[in-house]
């Protein structure tokens, strides 16, 4: 073989053993994650208004715990009138939780269903949402307000 080709062996063998060590000692990695922009419209003061009008406390000097109703149809219609919040995880949460709270079983079927479809895409809602649970314990507490929970009551 001639120099010139051993050179150009050796200098690939130099190149190739330089990369392989790289990723083994971990300074040099493959990413295959997907990135995503995510438009946040429901902020962490929504979700502070949300989790203090949410809060079972004494309201207006009664020593008997409630939630503030004017409260929560406040964070309901601010998300409503707030341009991108189908595509929110968090406010699609919010709207779920507030509709089980009303009893709105259409509405609360809908926005489990957005959050389900935004989670499968790699969005997640606020983690800091007064009483929220896993999304898979959507569908429990969906039936309890269901037509066919309440017809089921009924025969009872």
């Amino acid at each position: 073989m001639s120099k010139k080709y051993t050179l150009l062996l050796l200098i690939s063998i130099i190149v190739v053993g330089g990369v392989v060590w790289l990723f083994a000692s971990g300074r040099l990695a493959w990413n295959s994650s997907k990135v995503s922009t995510v438009n946040r419209v429901c902020d962490t003061e929504l979700v502070n208004k949300y989790n203090d009008a949410m809060y079972m406390i004494g309201r207006n000097g009664s020593s008997e715990p409630s939630i503030d109703e004017a409260g929560v149809k406040s964070v309901q219609s601010t998300i409503k009138s707030s341009t991108g919040y189908k595509d929110d995880a968090t406010c699609q949460t919010l709207l779920f939780w507030i509709a089980i709270y009303n009893g709105d079983y259409p509405a609360a079927k809908d926005a489990e269903m957005a959050v389900k479809q935004l989670h499968d895409k790699g969005q997640f809602a606020d983690s800091n949402i007064r009483g929220n649970d896993a999304i898979l314990t959507y569908d429990t507490v969906l039936y309890g307000i269901s037509p066919e929970a309440k017809e089921k009551a009924g025969a009872s």
